[in-house]
């Protein structure tokens, strides 16, 4: 990297009182060097000397740096034009030394940006290695204003900088940030060039494939911002901006195999499993399940999205969802593992978009191999058909809400609802019919409330003894013990299974 006369100036002056003379140079500089009286002089070069012994003034050039110890220079030298250091407590060893050592930290610390990069490119290892240099805050958010890593310092006891915060991949921004940044963010992210907000944080944003991508920002928490500071946080900033194009391509690439993968797997096709184990061993299991599918209902009137269109749109607005079309369905696949989001955090997301493009979708539980994709594709697909008839206003049917439906509908076989009833309940719906109480209902009520009399009165708005008075006498007519958790379960699985015979039948006559 280059090194420039602020970059040592903060540098020396954690060591040294300096006083600085002349116009400072954004030039980079070349390593330090002693002059040697008479000796010849480089453009660029820094040179560290006595007050006695400074290179002749028709020599100097506005891109070189003198630093000048043990001493102070004449008044000509100090108006000469070119920069000037003068450090009257150290030795010229040590003014060389400490220089020297600038250009092998800023060396050495972009060295190790470097193999980041060339590593993992993770954003939170590069913030890592770059926060002791700044010992401020320093976050890197995301377009949501989710925190993809964060450092923050504070001063210990001794006064010394001290980190008391690192946030984790995808942590969330403090509540009392949210806001503050949502304004700022909106009113800046069309800026291109590095700029400070009202509050002095030095803010870059960041922009992949001309869209804007979120936001770096240096905040001076603990201290003001030395001038090297923004320097060097443009470079960490840059050293972001490669690791997300990096991030962007390889994700690109996992995505194209896992789209290869599903559509094979999906149509029973001839599918390379030792690549499928190297792609699927690429990263560490996620307990909760890495891989989630989607079957979407595809209907395109005149005028409406064409499917091809939809695919490409759900793909844009959701980065964790690859669609393609398949039978009469739009299929889909989330691999968690590229990037970490919260269920909660995808399910929001997916709800919009399916929303503003005006498709259902139903969606498989999460699940651990991707070979077993086509079985969880039936998952979403059965949440699908089943979420459009129990609730058509909504878009989203996530089969973990519609599984016990499915288990109920699929439970009957080729029996009627009435062939299934323990014969107590069928003689009940009889008295039920001849009787002002409504039994079922309370029977319902009172298995949904998990016996509980209480909360079954106060559903029914009837008094205790009541309730107490009717389940005596349910009781009486079902001959079947409620004390016994599998006859109780026989009960409701019945009941539900006439419920929804009758819907259906009225459903039919209207």
């Amino acid at each position: 990297m280059d090194v420039r006369s602020c970059l040592i100036l903060d540098n020396l002056r954690e060591h040294f009182p300096v006083l600085c003379f002349g116009k400072e140079t954004n030039m980079p500089l070349l390593r330090p060097a002693f002059y040697v009286r008479n000796g010849e002089v480089e453009k660029g070069r820094i040179y560290v000397t006595r007050p006695n012994s400074l290179p002749p003034r028709q020599m100097l050039d506005s891109s070189m740096l003198l630093v000048c110890a043990e001493g102070m220079p004449s008044l000509a030298y100090q108006h000469c034009g070119t920069q000037m250091f003068v450090i009257h407590d150290a030795s010229v060893m040590e003014a060389f030394h400490a220089i020297l050592s600038v250009f092998e930290k800023y060396e050495a610390w972009e060295k190790t940006l470097d193999n980041i990069l060339m590593d993992s490119a993770d954003i939170h290892e590069l913030i890592q290695m770059t926060a002791p240099l700044l010992m401020n805050d320093i976050t890197v958010i995301d377009r949501n204003l989710r925190v993809i890593a964060a450092a923050s310092y504070q001063r210990n006891p001794e006064g010394q900088p001290e980190e008391v915060y690192h946030a984790a991949p995808m942590d969330t921004m403090p509540l009392e940030f949210v806001q503050k940044y949502r304004i700022e963010l909106h009113e800046s992210k069309d800026r291109r060039t590095p700029f400070f907000d009202v509050d002095g944080c030095y803010c870059f944003n960041l922009f992949l494939e001309n869209q804007y991508w979120g936001n770096a920002s240096l905040y001076p928490q603990l201290m003001p911002l030395r001038p090297s500071d923004p320097y060097i946080f443009d470079i960490f900033a840059g050293a972001v901006l490669k690791a997300l194009r990096i991030s962007a391509i390889h994700v690109s690439r996992q995505a194209t195999m896992l789209e290869q993968f599903a559509g094979k797997l999906l149509e029973h096709g001839d599918v390379n499993y030792e690549k499928l184990s190297e792609y699927e061993s690429a990263y560490p299991d996620i307990p909760s399940g890495r891989f989630l599918c989607l079957c979407a209902s595809v209907q395109c009137p005149p005028g409406k999205m064409s499917p091809d269109y939809l695919c490409q749109t759900l793909r844009k607005q959701i980065p964790d969802l690859i669609v393609f079309r398949f039978e009469d369905h739009l299929a889909g696949v989330a691999d968690f593992a590229n990037t970490p989001a919260t269920s909660g955090d995808f399910e929001e997301r997916l709800r919009e978009s399916l929303r503003k493009l005006e498709l259902r979708a139903g969606i498989s539980n999460r699940f651990h191999h991707l070979r077993n994709i086509r079985s969880y594709y039936q998952q979403a697909l059965c949440a699908l058909e089943l979420g459009e008839t129990a609730a058509p206003e909504d878009c989203a049917y996530f089969f973990r809400d519609y599984a016990l439906r499915y288990l109920m509908v699929n439970s009957s076989g080729v029996f009627p609802a009435k062939y299934l009833c323990p014969t107590g309940l069928l003689a009940l719906q009889r008295y039920d019919e001849a009787s002002d109480v409504d039994y079922w209902k309370t029977l319902r009520c009172y298995l949904d409330a998990e016996r509980s009399i209480a909360h079954a009165a106060k559903a029914l708005n009837i008094h205790r003894n009541t309730m107490i008075q009717r389940i005596e006498r349910i009781e009486s007519i079902l001959e079947m013990d409620l004390d016994d958790p599998m006859g109780r379960l026989w009960l409701r699985m019945a009941m539900w299974l006439v419920d929804e015979e009758d819907s259906r039948k009225v459903d039919i006559d209207d």
